[in-house]
This record gives C-alpha cells, structure tokens and sequence, in this order.
C-alpha cells in the first residue's frame, strides 16, 4: 500500500478513528450483544493497522531527526540559491528585451 498524497482526502479519511472508537463506545454502554462489540473492536483494530501501515511507508520515516533536519536545510538551501539564480537570469537583457514588447 503506497502512500499517495495526492490524494489528500482519501489519505486523511484513514486517519480518522474517533468516530470508530465513539461507536465502539456507545455500543459498549447500549449494547448486550459481545458479537456485535466485537465485531467493533476488529473493525477498530484494522484501522488502527492500517493507519501504522501508512505512517511506517512513509518517505523519511527511517531517518532520525537530526538526518531529517539536515535534509530539510540543505533542501532550503538549494531551493534559496535557484530563487536568487531566476531573479538574476530574469534581470539579463534577453528577458529585459520581452518585457518591453
């Protein structure tokens, strides 16, 4: 199961327990029937599993901290200099010459 973000919603929706466990409760309190509960409980348990699954095939979920911050910085860094790189190729004649048409 690889962990698509593109698709936000979806992605999200498996994150969403307290509804699940508000369920489970209340059929703890109303309900006498232990089938039913349990069914409830494995329901609970799956999404919890999957939701484990998720977060353990997540990119970077290896690394320590420290390993994630570095990445991070130098990301930045590259990110800051190819910012200053496009403002200057835009300062160069050639582009000067097509904003003035």
């Amino acid at each position: 199961m690889d962990v698509v973000l593109s698709e936000q919603g979806e992605f999200e929706s498996n994150f969403t327990i307290l509804p699940s466990v508000l369920n489970l409760l209340k059929l703890i309190q109303s309900s006498n029937d232990d089938m039913e509960v349990s069914k409830s409980v494995a329901s609970l348990k799956e999404k919890i599993n999957g939701c484990k699954i998720l977060v353990d095939e997540m990119p970077g979920v290896q690394l320590t901290n420290l390993q994630q911050s570095d990445i991070y910085k130098d990301s930045q860094q590259r990110l800051s200099r190819k910012t200053e790189l496009i403002e200057q190729y835009l300062q160069l004649d050639l582009f000067n010459s097509f904003k003035s048409t």
